[in-house]
């Protein structure tokens, strides 16, 4: 919120969120940044697994008594955005809060809970898949973004292509 809150103060017309190479996280983290951007609404569908006992996707929305920033928005992507950062990626573009800008994400549409075994292993068990809000699978296919700029070893550069790019869609969509 901080960085947020200062960008406006210092009167910017437009965000440019960053999640390349972003491999993802928690699922709940994923709503309350959805929630800074869409004061309500769904960020996702869990469709759980079968042995989970329901075959009905449910609607995952966004975290209550979140402050929705309405300043444009470009969310940068490539193939290394994965899960939870597909997660907010997608729930803004479906729902017209944001323009993609970048290459295709990696798809990864699943939700997996983690079990603490002797030794210090772990089991990574698939409990869900998801939906973004307009009920797309990911999985395995990635989000398209809406301006498709092919990631290259650029990028990697803070003023690189997709950069560039992102910033002059955000300047398009500026009033």
């Amino acid at each position: 919120d901080a960085a947020i809150k200062s960008a406006k103060s210092d009167n910017a017309k437009g965000i440019v969120l960053d999640l390349r190479d972003n491999g993802g996280g928690w699922v709940t983290a994923s709503q309350e940044m959805v929630g800074r951007f869409m004061k309500d609404g769904v960020v996702l569908y869990e469709d759980p697994t079968k042995e989970a006992g329901s075959e009905k996707p449910r609607p995952v929305i966004t975290s209550a008594g979140a402050q929705a920033y309405d300043i444009p928005l470009v969310v940068l992507v490539n193939k290394g955005s994965a899960s939870a950062s597909e997660i907010v990626a997608g729930a803004l573009q479906a729902r017209g809060r944001a323009k993609l800008v970048g290459d295709v994400t990696f798809g990864k549409g699943s939700e997996q809970s983690v079990h603490r075994l002797s030794g210090g292993a772990s089991a990574h068990i698939t409990i869900a898949h998801w939906l973004t809000p307009d009920k797309k699978d990911i999985h395995g296919k990635g989000l398209k973004p809406d301006v498709l700029v092919k990631s290259s070893a650029k990028d990697a550069e803070a003023d690189g292509p997709q950069f560039d790019r992102a910033v002059e869609t955000l300047r398009t969509m500026i009033k």
